[in-house]
């Protein structure tokens, strides 16, 4: 029987004094303690709270496999072996440990030699429960690949293998009087492994009489004793409509993948193809579609914050994540609109600069305080007639229908006409009619659009949300003091309208997720009238998705350490 913790049975009292001298460390709930796939390069001792344990499905679900109270242990198992962990680990309450590295642990297991005789066993329980769980398995998804030729086969074997860093194998479908022949990959042979030489192969199976049937290509696996997440079928004979159950695509040359390069050769010689080619980003999208990880990005509502998501898209390209799909609402489908039509990150701060120098020209009106004549004259200049379909990026811009309080999605027509509308705060811009709809401001409804990312194909979800029910942002004289200034009445909504965002919750469950949170310690210095000192946030936003690398490496696995 596995021991409850790596301590159990250990003289209590002799423990307790060499973990006093340890760093202590606090979590609030929520926070993620451990995420999948990271080094931490450390363990903890709980000592008060519990913590919940998850792990991903191959489809991105995300399951609860346990939990941790006061007494017991995480990370343990990363630190010993020198590997990512295998699951992600989030306070469920407040949380407080005690933090060992390696060094401290070896150096308590020497005093207190029960605590290997505890490792040992815990290791070799779950070993046995993961060769058990492994021997109930079929060999992963079979993904038929159409039309594609040797070389594209090979390729996007590689650029799967590297993104999920998970083994593939290619399978070719053929008529060889030999029968079924297996090659491995050794020496020249091109090898479809993870980077950290785990190596797969490339499997020939011949074409039966009638029919071919998936289960003839598992059943060949299977005799191999093969293991593989990913299984890529290219038939030479019947074509890959006889998959198309397991999922197809249809991969041919064309405008949308250039050549491979001789560095793209390289890699994929090696076993992996990354994104620093062209070819590598567009055999990469197929690649996230057929595993799954297409990457979505949300930007949410914010006022003068949303200069923060401009740091967080310099931030998750640095990183190296590729944006599939990208929603906004308010200010942020101000940004996500920009970044889809390929605008550079300094004239994306321009057009906010200038949006916010022409937002406050009074109206007279009985529908609004403020006149959208010379914003709109302004983007229609700046974007002329973009159209939303039609964008580099695939593009949701969240709106809200003010008649019925409905969620409204626009995802093709007007560029410029959807970014007004989506940020046509009720009360102080007039709404604004498209398509049969009376449209506000879209973070009415969905402050930071997640869900949306689901229903564009999105298989992983990042949000940045910007703000929190604590925040507070000084808007012509508005303040949260008792005694200070009568607030204006402009101020007096859109301090509303955020307390309002701030307690919606975020649609996090239709997909797995990261939410970048940045911070804006020096908001209260911030005033609509001078948009542009939200310049300032952009490194906010960059700052943000650097303390989220190790959630975004839970989610994302070619992020994770190899």
């Amino acid at each position: 029987m596995e021991p409850r913790t790596v301590f159990a049975d250990v003289e209590s009292r002799e423990l307790e004094a060499a973990l006093s001298r340890c760093e202590l460390r606090s979590f609030p709930p929520g926070a993620i303690v451990v995420a999948e796939g990271s080094l931490p390069g450390e363990m903890y001792v709980v000592r008060e709270g519990c913590a919940d344990v998850f792990i991903t499905d191959r489809g991105g679900g995300e399951h609860g496999v346990g939990r941790i109270a006061a007494g017991g242990t995480i990370g343990e198992m990363s630190l010993l072996t020198e590997q990512p962990a295998a699951a992600t680990v989030r306070a469920a309450e407040a949380l407080e440990v005690v933090v060992l590295d390696g060094a401290q642990l070896e150096s308590l297991a020497e005093r207190m030699p029960r605590i290997y005789r505890n490792l040992a066993a815990i290791v070799s329980n779950r070993l046995a429960t993961a060769h058990t769980r492994t021997l109930g398995e079929h060999p992963g998804r079979l993904i038929a690949i159409g039309d594609a030729s040797s070389e594209l086969s090979h390729a996007l074997a590689a650029s799967v293998a590297w993104h999920t860093r998970a083994p593939t194998v290619l399978v070719l479908v053929c008529e060889t009087p030999e029968g079924i022949s297996v090659r491995a990959s050794r020496g020249a042979d091109p090898p479809y492994r993870r980077r950290d030489d785990t190596r797969g192969t490339e499997v020939i199976v011949t074409k039966a009489e009638g029919p071919f049937a998936p289960e003839r290509i598992r059943a060949t696996l299977d005799l191999l004793g093969g293991s593989f997440e990913h299984v890529l079928v290219r038939d030479l004979v019947g074509g890959s409509g006889e998959l198309g159950a397991d999922g197809s695509l249809t991969l041919a040359a064309g405008p949308d993948l250039p050549p491979l390069g001789k560095t793209d050769l390289e890699e994929i010689r090696a076993g992996w193809l990354s994104l620093r080619s062209e070819a590598g980003h567009a055999l990469g999208r197929h690649a996230r579609t057929l595993t799954g990880l297409r990457v979505g990005v949300a930007l949410g509502a914010g006022s003068l914050r949303g200069y923060a998501h401009i740091g967080a898209l310099e931030g998750l390209e640095e990183l190296g994540v590729p944006i599939d799909v990208i929603s906004g609402a308010s200010v942020g489908s101000v940004v996500a609109g920009l970044y889809a039509h390929g605008s550079s990150y300094e004239r994306i701060a321009d057009v906010l600069d200038e949006l916010g120098k022409r937002m406050f020209r009074p109206t007279i009106s009985r529908t609004s305080l403020l006149s959208t004549r010379p914003m709109r004259r302004y983007i229609r200049r700046r974007l002329g007639d973009a159209l939303i379909e039609n964008l580099s990026i695939p593009l949701g811009v969240v709106a809200t229908d003010a008649l019925s309080g409905e969620e409204v999605v626009l995802q093709s027509g007007s560029l410029a006409l959807a970014l007004l509308a989506s940020g046509a705060v009720p009360g102080i811009f007039p709404a604004l009619s498209v398509g049969g709809h009376t449209l506000v401001d879209g973070g009415v409804v969905d402050p930071v659009p997640v869900g949306v990312l689901a229903q564009m194909g999105a298989g992983v979800g990042i949000g940045v949300k910007l703000i929190s029910s604590r925040s507070a942002l000084k808007m012509d004289g508005v303040s949260e003091q008792i005694v200070g200034p009568r607030p204006s009445s402009i101020g007096a909504i859109l301090r509303s309208l955020e307390l309002m965002q701030g307690r919606l919750a975020i649609e996090q469950d239709v997909l797995p997720s990261v939410i970048v949170t940045p911070q804006f310690p020096d908001l209260q210095g911030a005033k609509m009238r001078n948009f542009a000192s939200g310049r300032r946030f952009i490194a906010s936003g960059r700052e943000a998705v650097e303390q989220a690398r190790a959630e975004l490496a839970g989610v994302l696995p070619w992020l994770r350490e190899s």
